[in-house]
């Protein structure tokens, strides 16, 4: 999806024009503007909010410190979307991102893995149905455990009130009914069924 900051006539810079092209064949261009808007100053900002709309979340790569980036991880703040920014070093002109990781606005990022540790279960798709019966081979506390699990993330400590079970012989039971491979474990103490 590309979001425009002009109108459908306007391609913005001129020298994307055949990538716009290429976008409507196999995706969407978006615009908010009257098909002959030219592109002004004033549509960016405007513009952003709806990426940052369309978005899970907005990750900050590179932002001055009054940069456009800047105000997109805000809009998204106040669209209740995540912020990531990957860390500049301290004397760049763009070290608007350190800014932001250093006043708790965006959280820090230094690979994928902590994209997709943060945005886990966030999927737009519905969690899969789980099977009303257990699967088999699965004693009595296995099958309570996994009856408590489904496709969205649940920590350690609410398993454990659940299930009224202390943490070790908790995690004795998951990590049995993960090498029954009926479910996983994520990041942080995280359980879901497969």
């Amino acid at each position: 999806i590309a979001v425009l900051g002009s109108g459908f006539n306007q391609m913005y810079p001129a020298s994307n024009l055949a990538l716009s092209r290429k976008i409507e064949e196999t995706g969407m261009l978006l615009s908010e503007f009257p098909p002959d808007t030219l592109p002004d100053a004033p549509n960016f900002p405007r513009r952003n909010r709806i990426i940052s709309g369309l978005s899970r979340g907005v990750l900050v790569a590179e932002s001055h410190a009054k940069g456009g980036a800047l105000l997109t991880a805000y809009l998204a703040l106040e669209q209740n979307r995540e912020v990531f920014a990957v860390p500049n070093r301290i004397f760049d002109a763009a070290s608007g991102n350190n800014k932001i990781i250093q006043d708790g606005t965006a959280k820090l990022v230094t690979s994928v893995d902590d994209l997709l540790i943060e945005l886990e279960g966030l999927s737009s798709l519905p969690p899969q149905a789980k099977p009303d019966i257990p699967p088999p081979d699965l004693n009595g506390i296995e099958a309570s455990i996994y009856n408590l699990l489904s496709q969205d993330p649940i920590h350690l400590d609410e398993i454990c009130f659940r299930a009224k079970l202390d943490p070790s012989n908790a995690l004795v039971y998951l990590l049995q009914l993960e090498f029954k491979g009926v479910i996983r474990q994520s990041a942080g103490k995280m359980f879901t069924t497969k």
